[in-house]
C-alpha cells in the first residue's frame, strides 16, 4: 500500500442481495438487514487498470432507521494485485477492513418512500480500518533486485474515509440485488 492516497473502488458487480424485514407494510417500519457482496477492486499502482483487478467480498449488517437514514456495519477484503514496473513483476497482498457507514437513500429523498419501489439509488459515508498482510512476494521481489519505495513487511494498518454510491433492485418482498462503487 502507498503513503498517499490509496483508491479502491470496489464495483461491486454481483450480490447475494439485500434480505430485510420490511416486506410489504404500507407504513415504514424500521428494519435490519443483511447485505453479502461479492466483487472486484482495485488499488492505484504501476500497470493498467484491468490488470490490477483483484477479488474481493464484504458483510454487511444494517438498520435502516427512516425512509432516508440508515446505518450499517460490516467487514470487506480478500486480496490486493498489484505490479512493480523494473523489473516488471506482478505481487500480491490480502487485507481485511471492518468499516461503519451512514446510508441515504435518493430515491426516498426525491420522491416519498413507497413500499413497493423496485429500484432505490443510495449513497454512503463511513469509515474503515484497512489491515494489510502477507505481503510475502514484494518483500522476495525486493531481495531479487526490485525496487519499492515504501516496502513494509509484517503487516500494516490505516484508517480511511470512504464513501460511494449504490443501486438496488427488489427481486421480491425480501431479497434484492445490489451494485455499488466505493472510494476509500
Amino acid at each position: 500500500m502507498r503513503g498517499r492516497l490509496t483508491i479502491l473502488l470496489v464495483v461491486l458487480l454481483t450480490s447475494w442481495g439485500k434480505v430485510t424485514a420490511q416486506g410489504q407494510s404500507e407504513v415504514f417500519r424500521p428494519h435490519w438487514y443483511l447485505l453479502p457482496q461479492v466483487g472486484v477492486n482495485w488499488v492505484e499502482g504501476e500497470a493498467s487498470f484491468s490488470k490490477q483487478l483483484s477479488p474481493a467480498a464484504a458483510l454487511y449488517g444494517g438498520y435502516q432507521m427512516t425512509p432516508l437514514w440508515g446505518v450499517r456495519a460490516g467487514i470487506s477484503g480478500w486480496e490486493t494485485h498489484n505490479w512493480q514496473a523494473h523489473p516488471k513483476a506482478k505481487y500480491k497482498w490480502n487485507y481485511i477492513q471492518p468499516q461503519v457507514d451512514v446510508t441515504l437513500s435518493l430515491s426516498n429523498l426525491l420522491s416519498s418512500w413507497k413500499p413497493r419501489r423496485r429500484l432505490n439509488a443510495y449513497v454512503f459515508l463511513g469509515v474503515g480500518m484497512a489491515f494489510a498482510f502477507n505481503n510475502d512476494e514484494a518483500n522476495k521481489l525486493h531481495e531479487e533486485g526490485g525496487n519499492f519505495e515504501k516496502l513494509w513487511t509484517g503487516s500494516k494498518s490505516m484508517f480511511a474515509a470512504r464513501g460511494g454510491v449504490g443501486a438496488d433492485y427488489r427481486l421480491s418482498n425480501r431479497p434484492s440485488i445490489s451494485v455499488e462503487a466505493v472510494a476509500n
